[in-house]
This record gives C-alpha cells, structure tokens and sequence, in this order.
C-alpha cells in the first residue's frame, strides 16, 4: 500500500500532537509484559518507558500510568539494575518541573507517584519542606502532595515501614500547624483570608493522619494531633473534618466523644450541622 505524502505527514503530525491511542498503549503494555516475562529487559523497560511518556496526556490512561506502568517499572529494578537509572531520569525530570512559580496538578501526582515506587518518600516529605518555604503560589501545591502520600499510605497500611513514614507526615503537619498559632495577620488584611485557607488545608491534611493513627492503634498520639486541631481552629468545619476521616475506622466512640466537645464550645446551630456530618460517617 502506498501512501501521498501528505498522508504521511498528517500521520506523523498527529502521532506528535495527539499522542499514542489507547489501542497502541496497551499492545505495547502487553508487549513489554512479555519481553519482562521472558528475561528480555531491556526491550520490557523500553516499552514500559516508551508507556510512560506516551499516555500522559491520555485521560483514559491516567490511572494505569501512575500505578501498573510505574509498579511493573519498579520491578524490573532487582533484575536490571538499569531500570533504576531510567525512573531516576523521569523523576528528576519532573522534579525540575517544581522549581516554576505554578506547578501543574499532574507533575505533582507524577512525581508522588514515581517516590513511591522508587520507595524514595523522604523526597516527597523534603520537597514538602520546600515548597512551604516557598514565597509564590507553588507554596500550595505542598498540600496536594502530603494528601496524595497520605493516600498512599493508607493503601500501605499493612506494609511493616508504613508506620514511620506516617509519623514523618505528622512532623510536618505539626509544624504547619504550628506556624498557623503564632502567625497574627493584621484585622481584614489579605493575610487573614490567606491564614484561614492554609488553615483549612492543614486541617484537612492533619484529620487524614488522625485517622490513620487510630488504624494504627496510636490512640495517644491521636488524641494530642486532635486537640492541637481544635485548638488551631475551633470551628465546626474542622468537627466535620475530623469525622469525616474516621468513617471507615468504625470508632462510633470517637464520633460520640468529639460531639460531646463540640456541644461545649460551638452553638446549637454548629452542632446540629456536626450531628448531621456524624450520622452520614456512620
């Protein structure tokens, strides 16, 4: 079959814009399953990167890129040592992306992504460090990150160095927390609205690890993250927060004690809207 010119360049036009079809990506996924199976390594890593880079912009990929392409990835690590230096490549690749003012939602979930399969979560903990001292809009981002390896960890919870990772989170938590009780921005300043966004992003960040302690039968530790929540913000958004990340944990006991301190502090009107929040938990 012969094909114009013009065809051609149509073709190899929309190869660049449009990227690989689904079709073309899993052929080449079972192609570098089998190259794997059979002790061919490096055509398997070839066509496993080749995968990666393709389907990133493929929506119907996203989920399968950031998990069975980086975890079969991972594994040709202890069989081919040169599979270690190809991931090294692709994150440092990414990771140069969060020097920008602005950093893309994707190359966060990227670069999470890739620590965890590398087992490189201290990166994700130090570039969390980074990007909280950070001065332009970047400074955000951090919360997006802690949240997506906080997920992580949880689906790890069965994993015996989960439970450190976990109070690494804390540390971090604990010192934005922290800083969000001495920071005392000026009455209707452009700093108070900003204050009480990171504050709800902290909180939110914070409820998860809660959470996650008591899965791990940390009750004391638990406790004290709790009551340096509600001392940073007293609100009933932070109640609701905190209830919301225990409804998979079965503590009706937890629930139970934390309306009893709300009804303490927060109106009628607040605790009722608590009240609702608990009886969806359960």
């Amino acid at each position: 079959m012969k094909f114009s010119i013009l065809t051609l360049s149509f073709f190899m036009f929309s190869v660049f814009v449009f990227g690989a079809t689904v079709k073309e990506l899993d052929s080449r996924m079972d192609q570098a399953r089998q190259y794997a199976k059979t002790g061919d390594f490096e055509n398997a890593l070839n066509d496993f990167i080749w995968v990666f880079e393709q389907s990133r912009d493929v929506e119907e990929y996203g989920a399968v890129r950031l998990s069975f392409v980086l975890s079969e990835l991972s594994e040709l690590i202890a069989k081919y040592p040169k599979a270690l230096e190809e991931l090294t490549k692709l994150r440092n690749f990414v990771r140069i992306k969060f020097n920008e003012p602005q950093i893309n939602f994707l190359d966060i979930q990227e670069l999470a992504a890739l620590n965890k399969y590398m087992k490189k979560y201290d990166d994700s903990f130090l570039l969390f460090k980074e990007l909280a001292a950070r001065k332009d809009a970047a400074i955000d981002s951090r919360y997006d990150l802690i949240d997506i390896v906080l997920s992580d960890l949880e689906m790890e919870r069965d994993n015996s160095g989960t439970l450190p990772l976990l109070y690494n989170a804390l540390d971090l938590i604990k010192v934005e927390l922290n800083d969000i009780k001495v920071r005392e921005p000026e009455p209707e300043s452009d700093d108070e609205d900003w204050i009480m966004y990171l504050t709800s992003r902290t909180v939110k960040s914070a409820a998860k690890i809660y959470s996650l302690l008591l899965i791990f039968n940390k009750t004391d530790d638990a406790g004290l993250l709790k009551n340096s929540l509600i001392e940073v913000s007293p609100t009933v958004e932070t109640y609701i927060e905190i209830i919301k990340s225990i409804k998979y944990t079965s503590n009706s006991d937890v629930i139970k004690r934390l309306m009893e301190e709300a009804k303490t502090t927060l109106s009628e009107e607040e605790v009722s809207a608590i009240e609702e929040a608990s009886v969806i938990a359960k």
